[in-house]
């Protein structure tokens, strides 16, 4: 991580603001996922036998979190690739331009 962070140092100031914009949107796209995935679930499951259902499947409190959290950091692994995919083509389109 360091390592990545020193190489974005050496850049120049226009590629740093890129990557932060990236970044940003990135995990606001990721937060914006997990939201409304959490809220579609209570949008759906207005009828109450649906969530009384629910509500027997489910074991425990802790596996949820688990589950969701491993949801939430596979997420953020596709996510991050992707920008560092896209990253990596601006550099190059940027080595083709000079």
């Amino acid at each position: 991580m360091s390592n990545l962070i020193k190489q974005l140092q050496s850049k120049p100031e226009e590629y740093r603001r890129m990557v932060a914009l990236v970044a940003s949107i990135s995990i606001t796209i990721v937060l914006f996922v997990v939201w409304i995935s959490v809220m579609q679930k209570n949008i759906f499951l207005s009828d109450t036998t649906q969530v009384e259902k629910q509500t027997s499947e489910v074991a425990s409190p802790i596996q949820s979190l688990k589950s969701g959290f491993i949801r939430l950091t596979s997420s953020v692994t596709e996510q991050v690739s992707a920008t560092i995919d896209s990253l990596g083509e601006i550099e190059y389109k940027k080595d083709i331009i000079e």
